[in-house]
């Protein structure tokens, strides 16, 4: 975890749109990160895992995101 302007290292960051970062009306700094990603279905820690595993490979990160969006989209 971070906070107080600390940057997290790379290994725990998962991209996102200005939107869903802060700007948007159910952006993830308005409520938290815990009830975030839970109503979005997805277990950060783990994609950030699984994404940092493949840090060389670009095709396997984008991989790793389509995965994550078609296990979204089946609950």
């Amino acid at each position: 975890k971070s906070g107080m302007g600390k940057k997290p290292a790379d290994r725990y960051v998962l991209p996102l749109c200005a939107a869903h970062h802060r700007l948007g009306h159910n952006a993830q700094h308005k409520r938290g990160e815990a009830s975030f990603w839970a109503d979005l279905g997805i277990n950060a820690p783990l994609i950030c895992e699984r994404l940092y595993a493949q840090c060389d490979d670009l095709v396997a990160m984008q991989a790793v995101i389509l995965v994550t969006i078609a296990e979204r989209s089946k609950r």
